[in-house]
């Protein structure tokens, strides 16, 4: 697998995804310099802290380049998402709260 590293830069709709799930009490924390196909933003369950979720941020009718299909492909059985506004990141994060099970 390549893992040839692409400019480091967020979308422009990666701040507003950010402060939204900050606003609705979660943790947020930016991966998108990580490079390497890694999702752009990490966040962090409300309900047990210690599930995260790699979410890669899109533009709207954009896919996922080359780099970033090969990590999607690798981390097959991972909880992960695409968002590609504040709605996709609250519902998706919503799901998650209501469907981790302790016990």
């Amino acid at each position: 697998m390549s893992k040839r590293l692409h400019a480091a830069k967020s979308d422009s709709n990666q701040p507003a995804i950010v402060e939204a799930l900050r606003a609705a009490g979660y943790a947020v924390d930016l991966t998108h310099r990580l490079g390497g196909g890694f999702p752009d933003i990490i966040a962090w369950s409300k309900t047990i802290p210690a599930i995260a979720v790699p979410m890669e941020v899109k533009q709207l009718k954009r896919g996922l380049n080359e780099v970033e299909q090969e990590w999607w492909d690798c981390h097959q059985t991972c909880l992960k998402t695409i968002v590609q506004c504040e709605q996709d990141a609250l519902d998706f994060m919503a799901l998650v709260d209501r469907t981790v099970v302790v016990g």
